[in-house]
């Protein structure tokens, strides 16, 4: 089997294409090729390559859950989905509500507001032509040594079949929780952390002693039920990595969007890029499920 890559990144390129390399496959500048794997801003840009007819391709057709303000709607009726309203809605003098565009990504234009008058002030300075959308805060979030934090959850979609990989990193805040300091983004804002390095469900949050997946692979059961990934650029099977972000309230995850761009690096190479080349070879490893049979 022959392979392409292009990641943007020259240690994740180089540790990738041994990773491919040493499960047989033999890289090749000269399509069609058996596997290609872009990942990057060449994947997100698409102006450059012409794939004709590789078997699989992880360039693929826009997926609608993509986008924020189509999949709060579509499963607003959802209990893992916050209380959602659009922008402008009517509300109280005052509240604790969360905003954020729905365009936006890697926590762009996000704002904890409490009045009105905040809440118009922030969107005018941001972008009042953006479509934004107002949901309830999760006020009682689960912890990690003190801080917040959500999960980066990687699905791997290959046509129509499902899979989740067990291991879920931890995306933290860069400062101890503290309910009630609304105004200090680094208690609230979680992002991925190398120097954080645990893995859900192995590490558990403060006072878990056990764990369920359940209430995960349900979110992901129903937000890709009957997806079909269809291949771009003359590509013949579609695969992709989405990255979901799950939040928990208390113990209920609450799936905060649904990512097309996960920003894989390195770490990739070691807990969830061999079992995606397993599953393109026809075998399930341990270390994913799949969840839509």
């Amino acid at each position: 089997m022959t392979f392409y890559l292009k990641t943007g990144n020259a240690i994740f390129n180089r540790e990738l294409k041994t990773l491919f390399e040493s499960r047989g496959l033999i890289a090749s500048n000269k399509f069609p090729v058996d596997i290609v794997f872009l990942s990057g801003e060449p994947a997100y840009y698409r102006n450059h390559f012409d794939l004709k007819k590789s078997g699989f391709v992880n360039v693929i057709k826009d997926q609608d859950i993509t986008h924020k303000e189509f999949l709060y709607r579509k499963f607003r009726n959802e209990s893992f989905i916050p209380e959602t309203a659009d922008y402008p809605t009517e509300l109280p003098d005052r509240f604790l509500k969360i905003i954020k565009p729905a365009h936006g990504f890697a926590g762009q234009g996000i704002r904890i507001v409490e009045t009105k008058p905040e809440m118009i002030q922030w969107i005018n300075e941001w972008d009042p032509k953006e479509d934004w959308i107002v949901q309830d805060y999760i006020k009682t979030p689960a912890l990690k040594d003190g801080h917040k934090f959500h999960l980066r959850v990687h699905v791997l979609v290959v046509g129509s079949r499902v899979f989740l990989c067990r291991d879920m990193r931890y995306y933290v805040a860069k400062q101890p929780y503290v309910q009630g300091n609304w105004a200090n983004a680094d208690i609230h804002d979680t992002h991925w952390n190398p120097d954080f390095d645990y893995i859900f469900p192995r590490d558990l949050p403060d006072g878990w002693s056990k764990t369920t997946l359940n209430g995960i692979e349900h979110i992901v059961e129903t937000v890709f039920q009957g997806i079909k990934l269809k291949a771009d650029w003359n590509g013949k099977n579609a695969y992709y990595i989405f990255g979901l972000d799950i939040m928990f309230d208390k113990k209920k995850p609450i799936l905060l969007e649904v990512n097309d761009r996960v920003g894989l690096t390195e770490k990739a190479v070691d807990n969830l890029l061999p079992g995606v080349l397993d599953i393109l070879n026809g075998t399930i490893p341990e270390s994913f499920k799949e969840v839509n049979r």
